[in-house]
């Protein structure tokens, strides 16, 4: 998760290990490659009050794996496929 330097971060855009797998495969120099020069989406982003299900659907619905939850445009955390599975299945 790339946050604003905010005294409450909000979350600017997700880094995931696809885009740094795309690096790679593009021939990029980690070392030598910034997070600013790597494709950069506005997260999709849900509030805490949102239900499981949607949260769920969400990913689902913009192919991603991570979800960050924010309230009044503040990051307070962030889910994935696996936290949203288990309550699902009854876990």
């Amino acid at each position: 998760m790339i946050t604003s330097n905010d005294p409450d971060p909000r979350p600017l855009a997700v880094l995931t290990d696809t885009d740094i797998s795309q690096a790679v495969a593009d021939g990029r120099n980690l070392e030598e490659t910034r997070i600013s020069q790597l494709p950069a989406r506005d997260p999709v982003v849900v509030a805490p009050e949102t239900d499981v299900v949607s949260a769920a659907r969400t990913m689902l619905l913009h192919r991603i794996h991570h979800l960050p939850v924010v309230d009044g445009g503040r990051l307070v955390g962030i889910v994935d496929l696996s936290d949203l599975c288990a309550p699902m299945l009854g876990g």
